[in-house]
């Protein structure tokens, strides 16, 4: 499996991700508005994987989402499968921990997030069956999302989660230099940090 063109859908799966300029390239944040630019992206993708083939075969088109990217993961499946692509012909992997909270409105009330995190089992088991959903047999990796893990609970909370797990593979992500990166041995096999 060769991937060396991947697209990140945060930006695509909400309507309030990255604000400067936005408009003029985006003629509508609706979601329909906002389906059909992803597809266009995504048709780009699948036409530049297509185009740039070697001796190893395809370039694999990688498309990441997270259950925080608005419904990105919900445009990824509908795209995948209204294009007949099938799981081997693609990449993809999302994340779960955070929630998206700002219900398709770009301007929130002052101090009013966008997103919400929440590295619990419920939470896990919830957000997995929400990702099972919507990209089903492409799932090809599930991550943890900026996993900040200093609480014993929020670890046995992951070794929880590991045995849940449907994908393929378990990975997490993590954005402080002061975490433990040491998983409990039960977790150590399934899970890598990125």
């Amino acid at each position: 499996l060769i991937m060396r063109i991947g697209l990140g859908m945060a930006a695509l799966g909400r309507p309030g991700y990255i604000n400067l300029q936005r408009s003029t390239h985006l003629s509508s944040r609706t979601v329909d508005g906002m389906q059909r630019q992803a597809n266009i992206v995504m048709d780009e993708l699948f036409q530049q994987c297509k185009s740039t083939t070697d001796d190893h075969g395809d370039n694999i088109p990688w498309l990441d989402c997270a259950r925080s990217y608005g419904l990105s993961e919900k445009f990824v499946g509908d795209y995948l499968r209204s294009n007949n692509i099938r799981p081997e012909e693609v990449y993809v992997s999302s994340k779960w921990g955070y929630t998206y909270v700002a219900d398709w409105n770009v301007e929130l009330g002052e101090g009013e997030p966008h997103e919400v995190k929440d590295h619990s089992l419920e939470n896990f088991v919830k957000q997995v069956e929400e990702t099972k959903t919507h990209l089903g047999p492409y799932l090809n990796l599930y991550q943890v999302h900026s996993g900040t893990f200093e609480k014993k609970s929020k670890m046995t909370a992951l070794e929880q989660s590991v045995e849940v797990i449907s994908s393929r593979f378990f990975s997490a992500t993590a954005n402080s230099e002061k975490e433990d990166h040491h998983f409990p041995s039960s977790a150590a096999a399934a899970a890598a940090f990125l």
